[in-house]
């Protein structure tokens, strides 16, 4: 959907160079990205850039202020039903949409930005920090009913990190509109693994292998 512009001519430059701002550095990093190729794809002056922004660095800072969308409220919303498998899926959808809102942003952090820009790489580590604790204090309930086993600590690691990974790869290859599919099927699986396993440490079969044999005792 194409951005609405305000009617203040600065304030409608402004936006023109946040929006051609983040193209560019999403797409060739932060050292690669003149200030004249950002006021030439935003149509303005480069002396209306620094007028506004004062330096490419103030200005890398405000792209990422304006469009960074965490994920704390979305994962507030969600209200378990302690039903491992849907729970997790609706886990996995709001990171699908962190990843999805704010990609543009995380190509940005990845392209060599981590010396200059260590405060925001922290901040996007945090997200990263805020989703695995979400998932831990699910996981960690699930585990005191008894409906999954092993460490909490660690499946939680295992399913942020894995969804992660996934957004990542595509983010730096491409394929973000598979991401959706594939994070859902990611945690249905997982969620079948972490109850299989919890079965097995009750005693009783692990899902899809055989019973015990008639007659044994």
């Amino acid at each position: 959907m194409p951005t609405v512009y305000t009617a203040d001519p600065m304030a409608h430059a402004k936006e023109k160079i946040l929006d051609a701002s983040l193209e560019l550095f999403s797409a060739h990093g932060y050292a690669s990205v003149t200030t004249r190729a950002i006021a030439e794809a935003a149509g303005v002056n480069e002396v209306t850039l620094f007028r506004l922004f004062g330096s490419k660095e103030r200005l890398f800072r405000e792209v990422f202020a304006s469009f960074f969308s965490r994920p704390d409220e979305a994962l507030s919303r969600i209200r378990p039903r302690f039903e491992l498998e849907s729970d997790l899926v609706e886990y996995a959808g709001t990171f699908v949409d962190f990843f999805s809102a704010n990609h543009k942003l995380v190509s940005m952090s990845i392209r060599n930005i981590k010396e200059d820009f260590a405060d925001i790489d922290e901040s996007l580590r945090d997200q990263e920090r805020s989703m695995r604790a979400a998932i831990l204090s699910y996981l960690g309930g699930m585990a005191a009913s008894g409906a999954v086993a092993g460490s909490p600590e660690e499946l939680s690691r295992l399913f942020v990190e894995c969804l992660f990974g996934m957004a990542f790869k595509r983010i730096r290859t491409g394929g973000m509109e598979s991401l959706g599919p594939s994070a859902a099927a990611f945690a249905a699986v997982f969620a079948r693994g972490v109850a299989a396993g919890a079965h097995a440490t009750d005693g009783a079969p692990v899902a899809g292998s055989p019973g015990p044999s008639p007659g044994s005792a």
